[in-house]
Formats: C-alpha cells, structure tokens, sequence
C-alpha cells in the first residue's frame, strides 16, 4: 500500500487537491484511478492515517440552469433589436404616418417614406420581368409604408414550373442588383429555400403574380342593338369599356394561366380549369362588380360549359354563371340566342312565325282571330322565360288563364298551343343564333336538345349577371411578376446565439447527469485497508444506482485481496 503522507510541519491545515508546492505528487491509488476512469474528478483529504478520496462528474449540469435563463435574455434581446424600437417612437409621435391609399410610388407622401438607414425591416416588393425597384412596402395596420433600399433591384426572368396537374412546382427569379459602389452589377438567381443575402439584405422569393399581361376580349353587350367586338386590355391598366349607354371603366385586376380549384357547379373535384382573369366593372356612380371569367369551357354533367363567377364585393364568394357551349365549344350560339330573345323586335318576328306554323295544324280553330292573341301571349311568355325560367313562364300562363272567363276546355287547349307556340319562338331563335355563330345550315336546322335545356336554365342568370356585357377572353401575352421579400435583421446572429444557449443548457440540464462519489480508506489492524463507498446524484435515480454498481464493481476488481478475503488498497 501507498504509505499515507506526513502532515505538514507546523501542525496547518492539510493540502487539498494535490502536494504541496515545490513536491512532486504522489502516484494516484487504484480508487483513484478507477473514479478517474469513470469521469469523476477527484480531491483527497488526509485524516490521521485515513485518506477521504471525493469525487464528482458532470459538474456542467448547474451550468444549464445558467445557460438556459440566459438564453431567453438574448433572445429577447435580438427581438428588440428586430423590433426597430425607434421606428415604432416615431409612429406613436406622429411623425410617421402609413399609407392606405393605393398610390403610385412617385406620389406617396413623404410621412409614409424610410430612408435606407432606418434600422431593420421586413417588406414586399413585385417586380415584373424586364423592371427593376429600389423599395419595398412595409405592412402597417390598414396601411403601409415605403421603405427606399440602398441598392436596385432588376428582374431579368421568372420561371415557374409546374406538376401535370398544373399546380405550381417550383418558381425562380433571375435578379440584377445596382450599387453605386459596385464595380459590376451583382447576378444571382432566387429561388424557394434559396435567398440572396447581400450587405445585411437577404432577399427571399416569396410570391409571384401576373406583371401586366395583355389579354384580348371579345365583348358580347347584353342590351340589344349593339354587337360583339373586339378589344385588348392590360392588367392593372384601367380603361373605358366602349358600349352605348351608361359609361363604364374596367379594371383588369390580375390573370392566371393555371386554376387548380374545384368545378363550381361540378362534383367537387379539383381540376385544372385553364387561364382565368380578373377583373372589376365600375359605373360612373363609382359602383363596381368584381368578376372572374375562364377562357375554356369546363365539362359539368356530361356538357361543356363557359363559367364566370361575379360578386358585388371581396367579402362576398363567387356566384357563377354557366354559359352552355355549342358544338363549335364556344358560347357564340347561347348569346346570340340571348340577344335574340332580349331584342322585342325580334321576337314578335319570331312569335308571329311560330304561331303562323302552328295555327294551321289545328283544324278545328278559327285560326285568323287566334293569331294576334295567342302571338301577343307568346311574347309575354318569352319576357317570362327570360326573368324566370321555363317554370315560371309556365306559372304566368296558367295564372293568366285562370283569371280568364274560360271553360276548363279552352282553357287546357289555349295552354297547349300558348306551350308549342313558345317553344317553336325559342326553336327559331336559336336556329337563327346558330347561324350567326357561324354553325353550318345543316347542323342549325335541328336543334340540339341537350344545349336548348340548358341554355333555357341559363338566361334568367343572364338577367341577374349584374354586367352591360360579358367579355370573353380570346387570347393573351403573359407577363409575369416575381413577389420578393427584401429583410434586413441585425438582431439574427444574437437570436441564433440565444438559441444556441439555450439548445446547450437544455442538453446540459437533462443529459449531464451530476453526481458525487466518495471513498473512504482506513487503514485496518491486520495490515489491509477497509475500503468504504458512497454516492449520490440529483437526478435520474435508476442510472445514478446503475453507474454507482459499475464503479463499485470495477473498484473490486482492480483491489488485490487481503489472505484474510479483505481488500487491501
């Protein structure tokens, strides 16, 4: 055995943690060896012959208390930081005012105007292909406000892919930025999940929208005396819309080549309904509608129909018309047939010819004093079929009849021939609005039951449709718009400290295990040394008990026996 050290001379206090200075320290005991082997760190205290070996290990458990606490400081911190303090002073003074006008950039006031240095920020800018921007706009409240960059930001190309299914993929923007003290423009590409920081900006590809495309429109007016034409507009470009009558302005409000959204009317699946615009029809009296119509026909219940959804406001959802497609898959035929049907000239050429067909096949009638009755009745019907329906119109011509002074006889005969007479007006009308929607003769003789159905279910939707005409979109140049997030964030590297903080005083609290062991040699009368073991730890008691065995067991181990079976160090 080691020969326990002599005090020190003097008879002061015993040296703790190692030998005196100027003295070499003496070799370590098995105990000791063993605790170190373990991870404890040691300490020995001499009493008299007897040596207190005390240990411990993961003493950087308390340090996660500390580590943890601190770190929900820093991170406050940097949130301040972010938070532009001085900004959110100047807007409680007044001195800073948002915007809630939409203006363009050159006249928002300057209240609602940053200078570059004004602290951290985070702002939306849209640029479409081709253009370039110096600000970005800052949401506040209701508002906004301008925020100028120190650099200029030009967006050379934008590309989207998209899924068969026509849902967006993956989209990028080609970006130029302009410093005055850059030698060359700076070229990169932004992407989802891949910003461009620069100078302390990062900039993020966050949306992307249409940049101004050019749509061409056929506008059918839905009074009658005017006919279809042609026309262009741009997105975000108001223009006049030029029909006779009261004036209006249309407002092009956005355009979407790709619509993956349920069939309004259908079965509830999504689909891909083609390229859509958006748009808003303004009165004179500053009233407007906003509308949202499709380029082609979508398949419902085994027909092709041309949907276009309206609402009086963007708090309200769409209400959608469905406008029957004919066999050339163009609405041409139902809105002929609409103006047909809403021209009263028209339609008393159209009743006085079916009532002239029909009379003669009724033998037993006085034809010549039936014709202007039953021809003036006609007309009223169709007025009816346009407000109510077939249904309706049906209802208005048995209410009338009950009111006449008629026997149940010619009562039910009046009605029959006042029931074939319109629905040979309507034959007639859309034989003749075939013909103008450049259907062959052949195919115009004979009506298509299935598309005279639905297109009699569709004109009191007509009449509540809420517009002077229905523009329907013939083609168009895309012009695409890319939406980046511009942020500047001083506070992120304190943040990220903060959490790295806190991620290590989390480890530190639940996976470093504190715990103490102590040993105790006393030297015994027969020559050996009794060996006495303690331990404790703060958490975990199970593998506080598990590693205390693991290192008694290795202690025993190491220990030479005594003859007499006691263990001598």
């Amino acid at each position: 055995p080691n020969p326990p050290h002599p005090p020190p001379r003097g008879g002061g206090p015993t040296h703790r943690g190692g030998p005196p200075r100027g003295r070499a320290p003496p070799p370590p005991t098995a105990a000791e060896r063993v605790l170190r082997r373990h991870g404890y760190r040691t300490r020995i205290r001499r009493r008299g012959e007897s040596r207190l070996i005390a240990a411990m290990r993961g003493r950087g458990n308390r340090l996660g208390y500390v580590f943890t606490h601190l770190a929900v400081v820093v991170i406050c911190l940097g949130a301040l930081i972010d938070g532009n303090l001085p900004l959110k002073v100047r807007e409680w003074a007044g001195q800073i005012q948002p915007e809630t006008r939409m203006l363009p950039v050159h006249e928002i006031p300057s209240a609602s105007r940053l200078p570059p240095d004004s602290g951290p920020f985070r702002g939306i800018v849209t640029i479409p292909e081709g253009d370039r921007a110096s600000v970005v706009f800052m949401a506040r409240g209701n508002g906004y406000l301008l925020r100028q960059l120190p650099f200029m930001v030009e967006v050379e190309a934008f590309r989207i892919e998209h899924y068969t299914t026509g849902e967006p993929r993956a989209f990028e923007s080609d970006v130029v930025l302009h410093a005055p003290d850059l030698e060359e423009p700076l070229r990169a590409t932004v992407g989802v999940n891949r910003p461009l920081r620069f100078r302390g900006h990062t900039l993020y590809q966050a949306s992307f929208g249409d940049g101004g495309s050019t749509l061409r429109l056929r506008a059918w007016p839905l009074v009658h005396g005017e006919e279809p034409f042609e026309m262009e507009a741009r997105v975000a470009a108001p223009r006049p819309l030029p029909l006779k009558g009261p004036d209006y302005l249309l407002e092009p409000e956005d355009f979407s080549l790709h619509n993956i959204q349920n069939v309004p009317g259908g079965d509830g699946s999504n689909r891909n309904l083609g390229p859509s615009f958006r748009f808003r029809l303004r009165a004179a009296t500053g009233e407007a509608r906003e509308f949202e119509n499709f380029m082609l026909p979508v398949m419902i219940d085994g027909h092709r129909f041309f949907i276009s959804g309206v609402r009086a406001s963007g708090a309200e959802p769409f209400r959608y018309l469905h406008i029957p497609a004919d066999i050339r898959e163009a609405p041409d035929t139902f809105l002929h047939l609409f103006a047909l049907l809403s021209d009263p000239d028209r339609v008393a050429a159209l009743a006085d010819a079916a009532v002239a067909e029909i009379l003669p096949r009724q033998a037993d009638e006085p034809a010549p004093m039936l014709q202007a009755p039953l021809a003036r009745t006609t007309r009223l019907m169709v007025e009816m079929l346009l407000e109510r329906g077939f249904p309706g119109a049906i209802r208005y011509l048995e209410q009338r009849l009950e009111a006449a002074d008629m026997d149940r006889e010619d009562r039910e005969r009046w009605q029959d021939l006042a029931e074939q007479a319109l629905e040979a007006t309507v034959e007639g009308a859309y034989r003749e609005a075939a013909l103008l929607a450049g259907i062959a003769p052949d195919a115009a003789a004979e009506p298509d039951g299935r598309f005279l159905q639905y297109a009699v279910e569709s004109l009191p939707a007509m009449q509540r449709y809420g517009a002077p005409a229905y523009l329907q979109l013939v083609g168009f140049d895309q012009r695409q718009a890319t939406g980046l997030e511009v942020a500047r964030s001083p506070g992120r590297p304190v943040v990220y400290l903060g959490f790295a903080l806190l991620v290590t005083g989390i480890v530190l609290m639940f996976y470093v295990a504190h715990r103490r062991v102590w040993c105790l040699l006393r030297p015994h009368p027969d020559g050996g040394c009794r060996v006495l073991l303690a331990g404790s730890g703060q958490r975990d008691p199970v593998g506080s008990r598990a590693a205390f065995l693991r290192l008694a067991d290795d202690l025993q181990a190491l220990l030479p026996r005594h003859p007499t079976g006691r263990t001598v160090d």
